[in-house]
């Protein structure tokens, strides 16, 4: 059984690559649009919202997983991001290759020999 708080808001949610805890690549996304009522996304919007990224990075840090994660959220009507839970799998957002530090595929794959070195998250 789980039990939370409930928050009025909009779905978000952030992808990460992480090896070891410490995150190498993240994309935050606002959901638009969803399949059916609290559904899988159909339409989001790339975000920048630092209290996610940072709040994932503490959440990796303390887990220590390797791979791909997806970590879902709500953002309250200030944009304050309310943790709702960490998927340790690939989540669709994982794919999206949006540059240095925001292409999570890349930056995993640069965990292997002849991958690409990604730049780290600030």
């Amino acid at each position: 059984m789980n039990a939370q708080v409930y928050v009025a808001g909009r779905d978000a949610n952030v992808a990460l690559a992480v090896k070891d805890g410490s995150v190498l690549a993240a994309v935050a996304v606002e959901v638009l649009e969803t399949k059916c009522k609290n559904g899988p996304a159909t339409i989001v919007r790339v975000i920048e919202h630092p209290g996610i990224v940072t709040a994932a990075t503490k959440i990796m840090e303390k887990l220590r997983l390797t791979g791909l994660v997806g970590i879902d959220f709500i953002l309250d009507a200030e944009g304050v991001a309310h943790l709702i839970e960490v998927n340790a799998r690939v989540t669709p957002t994982c794919r999206l290759a949006l540059g240095s530090g925001r292409d999570p595929v890349t930056a995993l794959r640069s965990l292997f020999p002849g991958g690409a070195t990604p730049a780290a998250v600030p």
